[in-house]
């Protein structure tokens, strides 16, 4: 997905997924949390963007997503700027080392980069005096909501790649 080549079209399909995205993760999406853990919507969005560009392009969109997110949750708006930065940073790079049209790769790169922006995230929210306990953090929400958001990872990213990657003639 080169997104200097997406059509008029695929860009406002584009903006109009990431509005509804924002707007269901926080309305909607709290219905299917499992014990209190809940997906979060907007980490696809980063990580199948990042995906196919380059580092810092993609952290300036991950910082771009976690600043809108910060703002419609209203509290510690750098938090979330930081977490999905470094989240994009680890999708971008984990694209640049695999076949991006495998369909593990999308769970993997989802599950690993929401591992790294929840450790971004309980690391950097010492500095606002949170507090949170590490390894309670760590092991009882970062890594179950991690696995939480990689398992329909493939099937999100079948729609996103079969809508916005244009296949080619030469394919069968």
């Amino acid at each position: 997905m080169n997104y200097q080549m997406l059509s008029v079209k695929q860009r406002v399909l584009l903006v109009f997924l990431f509005i509804v995205a924002v707007i269901w993760q926080n309305t909607l999406i709290h219905k299917i949390a499992i014990n209190g853990i809940v997906p979060d919507l907007l980490a696809y969005f980063v990580v199948f963007t990042a995906l196919y560009m380059r580092p810092i392009p993609a952290m300036a969109v991950g910082a771009g997503i976690g600043l809108i997110e910060g703002l419609f949750i209203g509290k510690y708006i750098g938090l979330f700027l930081l977490a999905k930065a470094a989240m994009a940073l680890m999708a971008s790079y984990i694209g640049s080392k695999f076949y991006k049209e495998n369909y593990l790769l999308p769970m993997i790169a989802v599950f690993l980069a929401s591992l790294g922006s929840g450790f971004v995230y309980i690391l950097f929210s010492y500095l606002v005096g949170l507090n949170l306990p590490f390894l309670y953090s760590f092991f009882c929400i970062v890594l179950p909501r991690s696995i939480y958001i990689a398992i329909p990872a493939p099937l999100i990213f079948l729609f996103v790649y079969l809508v916005f990657v244009q296949p080619t003639h030469n394919q069968f």
